[in-house]
């Protein structure tokens, strides 16, 4: 028998949201397969979580009955598996002795033996059988829970009290729960100095599986940065497009992606960073940095005065893309850069996938076709752009400081110039570039538009300036109703 063959016996009661989902995060992190364990939807019982978690596990021991499974192992969605559960799994059901029909593989100390109670413990040690993960074997088995739990009620107790149980000396599956959360009868109390003792492995393993879930999910993030300096008579519409990247991303996001969003920023209304916020949810993070002032001089220097344009001076802010492999952690292996004038159509999922092998950067041609490539929307290759030495942060900064204030873009000149060669090619119409008082049909299929064009997106209500700016107010009006609300839920 192997561990899979035990798991595709074996069921999980929840229903779901996080703790599913932690559920699946820590057994994972152990080599468990979360996969093969089935979801079996606990009973909502307002008020009452232990009568719901017990009709629950009586209902799935009646399934495994009548489906006639030489066994069954149930899991709380609660339980921490301990690092070595895998092979204790496994040894567990190879040791177990002949006449076992419950095999017990987390335990918990509950409360104080109660004799005259109805529910009362047999050790006065208080160290019972716990639901966290137990085992019930063949017709033997379930006749004997089923049995057991008409007169008692509580699962855990049924267990408890299981004539030919087995316990395990160690506790492999810990609930997380134990502790202030736990539900106790009436008239039952809890040691705490004992709680503290027991609880203390358990407290540090579920710390232990925190720290790989969050990890897991950095790992496993959608990693996005915007740059931003926001002054002047033009504040409140660049605000706008911000919240309106921001809200695109939210809206086309697939259901199981983690977006982790960095807005780098030299100045920005503090209004501004408290609406966005409102657009945070679990798997939708948003993170203001302040660039450091020493690198912002830095990047305002190598942007300049460009000879193309007298009057048009280059915010440095718009170099700050390059300078994401030592901005962000060593961690963030990847990033998407957009722009703050972009709106998502598609989920920006599908643009993460793209494969960039060894190169640097991807990016889109087809936009401004005399300057290269487009870096308005890239992805960049952070671990590699770390490992790089001749085309290290050193050599592009010393790069910038002699050329890029010669350029008419700075920002995307100095790219294709410094990293030609190491630029991935993305197809062009990924990033679409609406153009004002027209209904292109090709609009519609891009699964991104930037709005680069002057005169930029601005809050309109009329169709003079074609169906991309009154997708752009429409997003718009629906991003502040849902940040006047949450900031008035908040109130």
């Amino acid at each position: 028998m192997t561990v899979e063959d035990i798991l595709k016996n074996s069921f999980v009661i929840t229903n779901g949201g996080i703790r599913l989902e932690q559920f699946k995060r820590t057994f994972d992190a152990v080599g468990l397969n979360s996969s093969l364990v089935r979801e079996w939807r606990a009973c909502m019982i307002p008020g009452e979580g232990i009568l719901g978690h017990a009709v629950a596990m009586y209902s799935c021991v009646r399934y495994a009955q009548e489906q006639k499974m030489p066994f069954v192992l149930v899991f709380e969605d609660d339980v921490v598996p301990s690092d070595n559960a895998k092979e204790e799994l496994l040894k567990a059901f190879e040791n177990k002795p002949k006449d076992c029909v419950c095999l017990s593989l987390g335990w918990s100390y509950d409360s104080d033996p109660q004799p005259d109670k109805e529910f009362s413990l047999r050790s006065d040690r208080r160290r019972v059988y716990g639901l966290n993960a137990v085992v019930l074997f063949g017709n033997e088995g379930y006749e004997t829970f089923l049995r057991e739990w008409e007169k008692n009620g509580r699962s855990d107790i049924v267990v408890s009290n299981f004539a030919g149980s087995y316990m395990t000396n160690k506790s492999y599956f810990t609930q997380h729960t134990i502790g202030g959360s736990m539900n106790l009868p009436p008239g039952w109390t809890l040691d705490r100095e004992l709680e503290k003792i027991v609880d203390k492995e358990a407290s540090d393993r579920y710390k232990k599986a925190v720290a790989e879930i969050e990890k897991q999910k950095l790992e496993n993030s959608i990693h996005i940065a915007y740059a931003v300096d926001v002054k002047g008579p033009g504040a409140m519409q660049f605000c706008d497009q911000l919240i309106v990247s921001l809200y695109s991303l939210l809206k086309t996001k697939k259901r199981d992606d983690n977006l982790i969003i960095y807005i780098f920023y030299n100045q920005i209304p503090s209004d501004t960073i408290i609406s966005c916020q409102q657009l945070e949810r679990e798997d939708f993070k948003i993170l203001f940095k302040k660039i450091p002032n020493n690198l912002m001089a830095l990047f305002d220097k190598m942007a300049g005065r460009n000879p193309a344009g007298i009057t048009r001076v280059f915010c440095g802010v718009t170099l700050t893309r390059f300078w994401l492999s030592i901005l962000l952690p060593e961690t963030v292996k990847k990033v998407i850069y957009m722009d703050a004038d972009t709106l998502c159509r598609h989920p920006i999922s599908e643009l993460w996938k793209v494969d960039l092998k060894d190169n640097l950067i991807g990016a889109p041609t087809g936009i401004i076709n005399e300057y290269g490539f487009y870096s308005g929307t890239i992805i960049l290759n952070l671990d590699g752009m770390r490992k790089e030495k001749e085309l290290s942060i050193e050599n592009f900064s010393k790069f910038c400081l002699e050329n890029s204030a010669k350029f008419y873009l700075p920002d995307q000149t100095s790219m294709n110039r410094f990293f030609a060669g190491r630029i991935l090619k993305i197809d062009s119409g990924w990033i679409y570039p609406p153009t004002v008082g027209a209904n292109d049909p090709d609009l519609e299929k891009a699964p991104m538009w930037h709005f680069y064009n002057s005169p930029k997106p601005t809050r309109i209500d009329k169709d003079d300036y074609g169906k991309s700016i009154l997708v752009w107010n429409r997003l718009l009006n629906e991003a502040n109703q849902l940040i006047r609300l949450k900031l008035y839920s908040n109130k």
